[in-house]
């Protein structure tokens, strides 16, 4: 990549001589060229002779799928890091009590933006934005209008108010907010835009089972995935709420359970014998009490593959890189240490969190045939991470070297439908100087605003 050359325009490119870590099992790893037209990956070879192209010479890189991050709550931007001591039932009381409720849709509008950037800068090509803070329409507007004004691929998770945890997350028999049908007709009524939809449901967990079918029925009657967090805690582990959706029929591929740290063995058969998705936050798991053990290796032992999600920046870092070393070590460490936890479980390998990153969390949101790996075919999301970086090299093995020692600060390039978002190291999508800057004024506000209502 020269440093004098021009950002190039994203029509028609030839990436040249990269380590291509390709995560398609047919191509694997080499040594070659990626040739990118009409925002595709065209051709992927050792070699590659064609014409009427903008050549990018990658022999400095690493070139790889952009990782896809399907379920983290963009809302909590301006709580970031401050949750590192806090367990599940503080985080509750801070997001729902404390600040949930002073929430302005600029705020979400600020936080939205500044965490959506920053997740972009990392190498995190598609994010699902768990977005329970639909205090009112407005609320949800700005959330979309962020996610649009940040670039990158993203899916935009309604959720249910975050502003009164009562009505909506003890045995709620309250269905969804009907403002879901307004957001899919007039704003995010197309699939293919770089903004879609999905449903951000509650689950058994938090209200009844009559309400669960009937969120997951309207879901499916506007077109949309459901995504739920299940299994966390002691309760999660009594509720088998897995279970009880099975038996309700409402299990799917177009379902993504989250965490499922303490659900049973048998439900993760059932996930893998319906098609039902599940991702897995490990270092939000591993930090804050409350949620059980990540249950990455259970999985792997029934046959179920799971993504890998960062969840809240409050607690988590934001960094996927990050994720894919604390879903490695925690599963290597329970399977180092001989813990009690269940049957035997397959292997883990730095090979399997990368496919966690990257093609899971894609299948996690239906755009496996679309994005997670450098096929020919698929959509060109991809990053661009210098090989000779000082907590890289040698680079001997490029996929230990990535999971092992990368962070985000080694993405140099980054591409979405074959469009440079972060080229050189910079973003290019957004201001981001405005961007902090309205993530501050709404961080001073938010403080303030929480503070005096904690005092009445």
């Amino acid at each position: 990549m020269d440093k004098n050359a021009p950002v190039p325009r994203g029509g028609r490119m030839l990436l040249r001589g990269g380590l291509l870590v390709t995560l398609d099992r047919a191509l694997g790893e080499l040594t070659g060229d990626v040739l990118i037209a009409d925002g595709a990956v065209a051709d992927v070879q050792p070699a590659i002779t064609a014409d009427d192209c903008e050549i990018v010479d990658a022999h400095e890189f690493i070139v790889l799928p952009g990782f896809v991050d399907p379920h983290r709550h963009l809302w909590q931007t301006p709580l970031r890091h401050t949750g590192a001591d806090w367990d599940l039932p503080k985080m509750f009381v801070e997001l729902f009590r404390k600040f949930g409720p002073v929430f302005r849709p600029d705020d979400v509008h600020a936080a939205t933006l500044f965490g959506r950037l920053a997740a972009l800068d990392g190498g995190v090509t598609t994010l699902l934005d768990w977005a329970h803070i639909q205090n009112s329409p407005d609320h949800s507007d700005e959330a979309v209008r962020a996610l649009r004004e940040a670039g990158g691929r993203s899916v935009f998770g309604h959720g249910q108010p975050g502003n009164d945890p009562g009505p909506w997350m003890v045995q709620s028999k309250l269905t969804h907010p009907s403002d879901i049908r307004r957001v899919r007709e007039r704003l995010l009524s197309s699939d293919d835009a770089p903004v879609t939809m999905a449903m951000a449901a509650r689950g058994p967990e938090f209200c009844t089972m009559e309400v669960v079918e009937q969120d997951v029925r309207l879901a499916r009657e506007l077109g949309l995935r459901v995504t739920m967090h299940i299994g966390m805690g002691e309760a999660g582990a009594k509720n088998r709420a897995i279970a009880k959706m099975h038996e309700r029929h409402l299990l799917g591929p177009d379902l993504t359970c989250l965490h499922c740290c303490t659900s049973g063995d048998d439900e993760f058969r059932l996930l893998a014998e319906t098609g039902t998705t599940a991702s897995v936050s490990c270092l939000m798991a591993m930090l804050a009490g409350g949620f059980g053990l990540p249950a990455t290796g259970r999985m792997l032992a029934q046959g179920l593959r799971p993504s890998l999600s960062v969840d809240s920046e409050m607690t988590a870092s934001g960094d996927m890189f990050t994720e894919m070393r604390a879903a490695l070590a925690m599963e290597r460490a329970v399977q180092n240490g001989k813990i009690p936890n269940g049957p035997p479980r397959p292997p883990i390998s730095a090979r399997d969190v990368l496919a966690f990153a990257t093609i899971e969390g894609a299948r996690a949101l239906g755009l496996e045939s679309r994005i997670g790996s450098i096929t020919p075919g698929k959509r060109a999301d991809l990053i661009l991470v210098r090989k000779d970086a000082l907590n890289l090299a040698p680079t001997i093995d490029p996929i230990g070297a990535l999971v092992i020692g990368g962070h985000a600060g080694n993405v140099e390039a980054v591409l979405v439908e074959g469009r440079p978002v972060k080229w050189d190291g910079r973003l290019l999508t957004a201001d981001v100087e405005r961007a902090r800057t309205l993530l501050d004024r709404s961080c001073g506000y938010l403080y303030e605003a929480a503070a005096k209502a904690q005092t009445h």
